[in-house]
């Protein structure tokens, strides 16, 4: 119950924070750059042991159906959007019902972006 107070909290007030003062504004570009290095490289080394190691080439025929109804059946239901549908679920419908049901996700990118507005502001 504290929690959500308390993250709200902290990314507004610091990404307001860094960008307000002209020493972490600098910087800013630069943990730009490194957070979005830090996500491709796991991304690519992950691509890449997939493809070396392929993981389920072993799977007998009866597996491999299951797994594949298992996939189409999660496909129909909507399960699966792909990365359109993961871009859509950051930013909450209503920010109140993303705190009231803990969308964590959707919670950091609306504290990200007001942040980015009150620090850009003066």
């Amino acid at each position: 119950m504290c929690l959500l107070p308390i993250l709200v909290s902290a990314l507004i007030w610091g990404i307001g924070q860094m960008l307000r003062d002209p020493r972490t504004r600098v910087l800013f570009g630069r943990m730009g750059v490194i957070y979005v290095l830090g996500l491709l490289i796991p991304m690519v080394v992950t691509i890449a042991v997939a493809m070396v190691l392929q993981p389920g080439a072993s799977l007998g025929e009866e597996a491999a159906a299951a797994l594949g109804g298992q996939m189409a059946e999660s496909e129909a239901s909507g399960g699966d959007k792909g990365l359109l549908g993961f871009v859509e679920s950051l930013v909450p419908h209503n920010v109140f019902e993303a705190l009231g049901t803990g969308q964590f996700i959707s919670i950091v990118f609306f504290c990200a972006l007001v942040g980015l507005a009150l620090g850009v502001v003066r």
